[in-house]
């Protein structure tokens, strides 16, 4: 085998350590029931509370109040979520996803059990369509704006996996 042969053996097999990721959440990671929900809470019913001023709308990136901000909170959910007590973060509509190891890089798989409230899956679209819709210009969604312009344009990688890329590292692009 000449020197030519054993590096092009040898390259491959030194650089894959910089093709890693990271898998969230870790194998071990079990939902569990939320220690600061109430344990008696009953599905369905009606929430009350005291509000300011009535919202000019239920979608929190159209009207940025603390009123918007909670019902809207109550209606949708993240890709991921933080875990109340541990601040970690944990599976919402992705049920898992990977970070590179420049952490520029963040892919995740949408739980196949997310839906709409129509019954329909939720899908890398849908996804796509949030933040072409927060980064319109003509759409007054400033404050989500700020974080959404560190990350390009996500890419549909299949129905259940979209990608994001950041353009640098930065703290809060996983959130």
């Amino acid at each position: 085998m000449n020197t030519l042969s054993t590096f092009l053996l040898i390259v491959p097999f030194i650089s894959m350590p910089a093709l890693a990721e990271q898998t969230f959440p870790q194998p071990d990671w079990r939902d569990q029931l939320d220690p600061q929900a109430d344990a008696y809470a009953e599905p369905g019913g009606k929430i009350s509370t005291l509000a300011g001023q009535y919202p000019g709308s239920f979608n929190y990136y159209l009207d940025n109040t603390s009123t918007s901000a909670s019902i809207f909170n109550l209606m949708y959910e993240s890709l991921i979520a933080s875990d109340g007590l541990t601040l970690e973060s944990i599976p919402g509509i992705a049920d898992r996803w990977t970070i590179s190891d420049d952490k520029k890089t963040f892919t995740f798989h949408i739980d196949p059990n997310a839906k709409w409230s129509d019954g329909k899956r939720i899908t890398a679209d849908d996804i796509i369509w949030t933040y072409h819709t927060v980064m319109k210009p003509e759409h007054l969604t400033g404050p989500h704006k700020v974080s959404l312009e560190r990350l390009d344009p996500p890419e549909k990688i299949d129905d259940e996996t979209v990608r994001f890329h950041a353009k640098e590292v930065h703290w809060g692009n996983l959130l």
